[in-house]
């Protein structure tokens, strides 16, 4: 969270060049890699809670998935 909290306008718009695991150079701001990583991490979540229902495990917390 200190990262979060110590970024800047000028931070969040920082160049990130990184590689795919395809072997294909990127380049995005950080701000929207931050968002992607969140939304990434909330697709596994529902991902994660519709496996343990359809395996009849009923509703699981989050919390728990995240263990």
């Amino acid at each position: 969270m200190k990262f979060v909290a110590n970024l800047t306008d000028e931070m969040l718009y920082t160049k990130i060049k990184y590689t795919s695991t395809k072997g294909y150079s990127h380049e995005s701001v950080l701000w929207e890699c931050m968002s992607h990583l969140l939304n990434h991490g909330t697709q596994h979540k529902a991902e994660a809670a519709g496996i343990t229902t359809t395996v009849q495990m009923g509703r699981v917390h989050s919390s728990v998935i995240l263990r």
